[in-house]
């Protein structure tokens, strides 16, 4: 066999090989899940369900006890210029997936910079117990419980159209507007519910209200259904995250009840991913 016809089988050779490997698609390449709000909250993780040869790369979260796992946000970085102007922190824009595991296809995963596993509080049932024989008592009528008084700290303040704002950063009202604006470290969630509640059922017709929060939260059904009593009201979320001050509005007559997730919640991130959030400060 002359050299010719050696250099072309070792030619073919080559290409069968080529053609037979597998596309293997490394961990390394893919980011690594964040837990939030932290990690009490439960643990979220990347697994290989495929084989070595054959990677099937999923995101898996577990949620620890008094949690529910709510929805994996996909974040990409809203444009390059943030990386240099914000560093370490670009804003991110969010879209969500229920399933989980998740197994994310090759388009859901284009320009994705950042994995987030949101979980939820949620109720655990209490464990039911032998009932004890009933007494034999006088019955009396249950005295009405009163709802969790709302802290004098948290102030409502009523800002008529044209002027400006107690939150400096949204400039001026468009229309008859009532904020709040509290610190959730100091209030209970029954007082953060009925705070919100109480400015919304006093909005002024076709006005808004201003929700300022120092952190993160999730409205749940009780404030949500007052909302969906006053579709003429719209709702202005005000919160700080990594150092920086974000505003997302629910717009006046959006159907808010398809907001609740089965838990009877909805989470700040998944407004932002619906409505955007815009860095007032």
């Amino acid at each position: 066999m002359n050299m010719k016809v050696k250099t072309f089988f070792a030619m073919v050779l080559s290409a069968l090989l080529l053609i037979q490997l597998p596309i293997v698609v490394f961990a390394s390449s893919l980011p690594e899940p964040e837990v939030f709000p932290d990690e009490a909250a439960g643990t979220a993780e990347l697994i290989n369900t495929g084989t070595t040869e054959d990677a099937v790369w999923t995101y898996e979260a577990t949620a620890n006890s008094g949690y529910g796992f709510e929805v994996w946000e996909f974040g990409t970085i809203t444009n390059q210029e943030d990386v240099t102007n914000n560093g370490a922190n670009p804003n991110y824009s969010y879209q969500p997936y229920n399933d989980n595991p998740f197994t994310p296809t090759n388009e859901q995963l284009s320009g994705i910079s950042k994995v987030i596993a949101l979980f939820i509080p949620i109720s655990e049932p209490e464990e039911e117990e032998e009932p004890a024989p009933a007494p034999t008592v006088e019955y009396k009528e249950p005295e009405p419980q009163e709802e969790p008084a709302i802290p004098d700290s948290v102030a409502m303040i009523n800002t008529d159209a044209g002027n400006a704002l107690p939150t400096t950063e949204l400039g001026t009202a468009d229309v008859p507007t009532k904020t709040i604006s509290l610190s959730l470290y100091k209030v209970t969630p029954a007082q953060f519910t009925n705070a919100v509640k109480n400015v919304v059922e006093k909005a002024a017709p076709n006005g808004a209200v201003v929700i300022a929060t120092d952190k993160e939260a999730c409205l749940n059904r009780a404030m949500i259904e007052a909302l969906a009593k006053r579709p003429d009201v719209a709702m202005n979320i005000v919160f700080t995250r990594n150092g920086k001050k974000l505003r997302i509005t629910i717009p006046a007559g959006y159907n808010v009840l398809e907001l609740l997730d089965a838990n009877g919640y909805c989470g700040y991130q998944y407004l932002e991913s619906l409505f955007g959030a815009s860095t007032i400060g």
